[in-house]
């Protein structure tokens, strides 16, 4: 929703541009532009705020020859919100998490492994979660086993988190050979 006004000076001092948005989306309207002046704060009250305005994006995508679209829609936790869009917009060109009130094997899980923070003498979150890293290798080792066509996705707090629960696998996989 970016208007070209607010973008072209930092386009200008850039080596490289990536303009990301949805054309299919809410483009700016004229409630959005900045009201400095008193002038035009009340030239906005007056006006009912639809006025809509071209887009950085709009310019982009007139400009520029090579894009690409993303096609993974994330943000709806039902998969019945995004599919009239889809449908209608998108062309059925959008990929949706499954939804997990269907499938409780499906979509995206939290697990609280009733880990420990251990501070240490570095402090802060820079010292693995010993008891977390394990129970998410035995979180990893049963989804494996029980879906093995299936792709699993890990995310853990930090770099050193995810070392340790590279380790741990790699000795745990190691020893069940």
């Amino acid at each position: 929703q970016m208007l070209p006004e607010e973008s072209v000076g930092s386009i200008l001092r850039s080596k490289q541009v990536v303009v990301v948005g949805d054309p299919k989306q809410m483009p700016p309207y004229r409630g959005m532009v900045s009201t400095l002046f008193d002038d035009e704060a009340e030239e906005l009250e007056e006006d009912d705020g639809i006025d809509k305005q071209t887009s950085i994006l709009d310019l982009a995508a007139q400009t520029f020859r090579d894009y690409r679209r993303l096609r993974y829609h994330y943000r709806s936790e039902d998969e019945n919100l995004i599919r009239f869009s889809n449908q209608e917009f998108y062309d059925n060109d959008l990929i949706t998490i499954p939804n997990q009130h269907e499938n409780n094997e499906l979509g995206v899980h939290h697990y609280d492994a009733k880990g420990e923070y251990n501070a240490g003498k570095s402090g802060g979150s820079r010292n693995p979660n010993q008891k977390e890293a394990e129970e998410t290798v035995s979180l990893i080792i049963k989804e494996s086993r029980d879906h093995p066509n299936w792709s699993l996705g890990v995310a853990v707090i930090n770099k050193q988190q995810a070392i340790r629960v590279e380790e741990i696998l790699r000795e745990r996989t190691l020893h069940d050979q």
